[in-house]
């Protein structure tokens, strides 16, 4: 019976990828410039990156073409909301984004991170609990999810919000804000690229959070019927290997 079973599903993914890929639809992808996993300027497609060379493996897979186009993080959630676009790339789960898009299987997880100046604070950033950095002028990039615990408690603080993790730090590094919390890998890259911020800007010992990034697939896209098999294809690239050498190509 399981055997008939799997192979009842089997069939039907067959069937839909051989529909999908039949199809003219072509899916339009968004995202919002975000080295080291895409690297570009707003309103053009993007020159480089992770979630590039992702996207051309995970897309050959399922055998069909796309568009990507990169904007702000603000309006490629409202795209997706609207219908405007059929995936975000690197997007984490939060109650508000649930309403309008449905997710895949996780990509990869990534830390939420604080960031300091040492020549301001020789010592470090030590802390226990949320409440022991009031004391603290905190900065985070506009419109991103820090996780529940941390977006909770910005809501009883002021926060100096910028539009990138680069321009937090460099808000940071002129001393605008004394903590700046953003994803731990992009605002490294940033550090590692900029001799203002080498050895000058460093990661605290402890880390915010660790959260899990998908893709978003607008609940308005024809790509939500086809789900399973983009799923399939991401574990396949996982399992296959294909998924670690794209990720460490860029380490």
């Amino acid at each position: 019976m399981k055997r008939m079973i799997l192979g009842v599903v089997i069939a039907l993914l067959v069937s839909a990828a051989a529909a999908f890929a039949e199809s003219v639809y072509v899916p339009v992808v968004v995202l919002d410039p975000w080295p080291p996993y895409i690297a570009g300027d707003n309103g053009e497609t993007p020159r480089s990156g992770i979630f590039l060379d992702l996207a051309k493996e995970l897309f050959n897979r399922v055998d069909t073409g796309y568009k990507m186009t990169l904007y702000p993080w603000n309006r490629c959630i409202k795209m997706i909301e609207d219908g405007d676009a059929d995936i975000l790339f690197g997007v984490t789960k939060t109650a508000e984004r649930e309403a309008i898009m449905e997710y895949t299987i996780p990509l990869f997880i990534n830390a939420v991170s604080i960031f300091y100046d040492k020549t301001k604070f020789p010592n470090g950033i030590k802390w226990e609990t949320f409440d022991d950095l009031k004391k603290y002028k905190i900065g985070v990039v506009r419109g991103y999810n820090n996780g529940k615990p941390f977006n909770e408690f910005m809501s009883t603080i002021h926060v100096d919000e910028s539009e990138s993790e680069m321009k937090g730090l460099e808000k940071l590094l002129i001393g605008r804000m004394e903590l700046f919390v953003c994803y731990g890998p992009s605002a490294s890259f940033w550090i590692s690229k900029r001799d203002q911020f080498k050895d000058v800007l460093v990661k605290a010992d402890r880390d915010i959070d660790a959260l899990e990034f998908h893709l978003g697939i607008s609940k308005k896209s024809e790509l939500v019927k086809v789900i399973d098999l983009i799923d399939k294809a991401i574990k396949e690239m996982k399992d296959d290997g294909t998924f670690d050498k794209i990720m460490s190509k860029w380490e």
